[in-house]
């Protein structure tokens, strides 16, 4: 009679058993998304980002005829120094560097029809390209005493594409000349620099 009464009670914690042991094992089963989200964020911080570039838009020059504020009787003692070309993303230009003491020169930068004629003989000189940018400044690029500028009077420049020459066409009485010959007329932009004093002409690319 004891073991009759006992059975039913030994199913029961059988039963119950069986039942906390199902449950154990749905327990990796609620754990995967859990795994699947760390997987997912670990993807995407290995993901290499995209990078927004951006060009900086070229600057527009509008100039063809500029005159400096004094120009032609502001004259300088400061004398010639360089004459070279370079080329920026957007322009190719021309840089006159002085040297000496004084205030700077006036200036004038303007295209100009050929002939390009010779000061002071007044002859005419051929310089390469199809329009012509002609740079006239208050100071000498060499005086008579041979102070100043040293280099070459026609230069025909390797590193840039549309600059085709430049031409001394006068050093005469504290005025020079410059001739830059390009392969067609284009926008410019004139700056003056210090330490050293420096005419600056940017010619647009663009």
């Amino acid at each position: 009679m004891t073991i009759g009464r006992r059975l039913p009670a030994l199913l029961l914690v059988a039963v119950l058993l069986c039942a906390c042991g199902g449950s154990d094992t749905s327990a990796p089963t609620a754990a995967a998304p859990i795994a699947a989200a760390a997987a997912t964020t670990a993807a995407a911080a290995t993901t290499p980002a995209t990078a927004a570039t951006s060009t900086a838009a070229c600057p527009v020059f509008t100039d063809t005829d500029l005159k400096s504020d004094g120009f032609p009787d502001k004259l300088s003692a400061l004398v010639g120094s360089a004459i070279r070309v370079d080329t920026q993303p957007c322009s190719e230009r021309v840089v006159l560097e002085l040297q000496g003491s004084g205030d700077f020169p006036g200036w004038w930068v303007r295209y100009q029809l050929p002939p390009l004629i010779d000061d002071p003989r007044g002859e005419p000189v051929e310089v390469v390209g199809s329009a012509f940018i002609v740079v006239t400044i208050g100071s000498w690029m060499t005086t008579m005493e041979g102070e100043g500028y040293h280099g070459p009077t026609m230069i025909t420049p390797t590193n840039v594409s549309h600059i085709k020459q430049l031409m001394l066409l006068g050093d005469f009485e504290s005025v020079t000349t410059w001739a830059i010959g390009l392969d067609q007329q284009r926008p410019f932009r004139v700056t003056t620099l210090d330490s050293p004093p420096r005419l600056v002409i940017e010619i647009s690319t663009a």
